[in-house]
């Protein structure tokens, strides 16, 4: 992600979720798509 559109998501994060900002990173990611990635990685190593 380019500098000014990182820093503009997290500016618009922050001033969204400015009661809870520590919840803006976990609704950034696609969770099901990452525990899948996780889950597969894991069956590859182990």
């Amino acid at each position: 992600m380019p500098l000014v559109a990182g820093l503009k998501d997290r500016a618009k994060g922050f001033v969204t979720d400015r009661p809870a900002p520590e919840t803006d990173a976990i609704r950034d990611h696609h969770l099901p798509n990452y525990l899948a990635a996780f889950e597969k990685s894991l069956a590859a190593t182990g």
